[in-house]
């Protein structure tokens, strides 16, 4: 076996906190990580508690999207959270952002050479990373108006044309045309072949 592809499976072979190496950052990085998520859920739920019932968008214009719903989820006009199902899960960009800003700063501490990583030399960019996916997810309750449409060829099922609506009501229309099946290539070059690469390889399986 290629010593690439040995190293490959005994990794997958590790449980997910020593795969993501979690059991090796201090515990500080993760009092970050869990402490900053913990308090942003109780912001959110000491808001939905107060304004859970009280029409805080009444002087708000709504999207068309709004007044002819075409969510996967109920919309509630007159909470604070109109779509819950979105609100609570973007705790998930929350925990991820709170993260980033601990390794950051671990990272910032360790003052690591070049050759170690771009992203641990220069850890500013894991911090901005981290707050862009905070300010995301705290943020998006109160945008998410955004729809997308797709047209499917019922007989070819090729996808045809994609229309997205923002929250600023802009349109915007992807058409795809011209497709062409069957051009000979083989099942091979559509495998990722270890053996054709030098160095180490990322699996993110």
């Amino acid at each position: 076996m290629h010593k690439a592809t040995a190293s490959i499976e005994k990794r997958i072979e590790l449980g997910m906190a020593e795969r993501l190496k979690l059991d090796k950052l201090p515990r500080w990085v993760h009092g970050i990580g869990m402490g900053g998520t913990v308090l942003v859920l109780l912001l959110f739920i000491v808001v939905f508690a107060l304004y859970k019932d009280v029409p805080v968008w009444a002087d708000w214009v709504p999207a068309s999207e709004f007044t002819n719903p075409q969510y996967a989820e109920r919309i509630y006009p007159d909470s604070i959270f109109r779509t819950r199902m979105n609100t609570w899960s973007n705790l998930v960009y929350v925990c991820f952002g709170f993260y980033a800003i601990g390794l950051a700063i671990y990272d910032w501490k360790r003052k690591l050479p070049l050759g170690r990583g771009y992203l641990t030399f220069a850890p500013v960019q894991t911090f901005l990373f981290g707050v862009a996916g905070i300010y995301l997810a705290i943020s998006n309750p109160v945008v998410a108006y955004n729809n997308a449409t797709f047209w499917i060829n019922q007989t070819s099922k090729f996808l045809e044309q994609v229309v997205i609506i923002d929250e600023n009501q802009t349109t915007i229309t992807y058409a795809f045309s011209n497709f062409k099946t069957d051009q000979g290539l083989s099942d091979s070059t559509f495998v990722f072949d270890v053996t054709n690469f030098d160095g180490a390889i990322i699996d993110l399986r």
